[in-house]
């Protein structure tokens, strides 16, 4: 995927970085917007303490990710249950890969990222969409 963007944004100025998300130590800050699905329950607190420590002074985070939706999959996909961590991928060349898909439910994500020190207030769509855009209110 990398390499994709490189040859379609050659002159961009965009820094590419491929790591262990859960393991990588960013070198300095970020602004960010990014996918919440990809993060288990397992690493969310030490994942979230990254994003605080790596934002900007001052930053906001502002995800949007899917909702659990019966018509938000592919017709030839299963929508696993909404508590449930994983799902299977399939590519049109018939390769399955399970990947982390998190259906985040909107006031246990609010709970949990409020005793981490943030300020939010997530929102869903009619169909399709969860958001929001988070603050921090103080040092953990």
């Amino acid at each position: 995927m990398i390499s994709r963007c490189r040859q379609r944004l050659p002159d961009s100025g965009i820094e590419f970085v491929e790591s262990d998300l859960f393991a990588w130590s960013p070198d300095r800050s970020y602004d960010f917007a990014f996918w919440l699905s990809r993060v288990p329950s397992a690493p969310f607190e030490p994942f979230w303490l990254t994003v605080k420590a790596v934002r900007r002074p001052g930053g906001r985070v502002f995800f949007v990710d899917s909702r659990h939706c019966e018509t938000s999959t592919a017709s030839d996909h299963q929508l696993p249950p909404a508590d449930q961590e994983t799902l299977t991928r399939k590519l049109n060349d018939g390769r399955e890969f399970r990947i982390y898909k998190v259906f985040p439910q909107p006031a246990k994500l609010e709970e949990r990222l409020q005793e981490l020190g943030f300020s939010l207030s997530v929102h869903q769509t009619p169909r399709y969409l969860t958001y929001a855009e988070a603050c921090f209110l103080k040092e953990i």
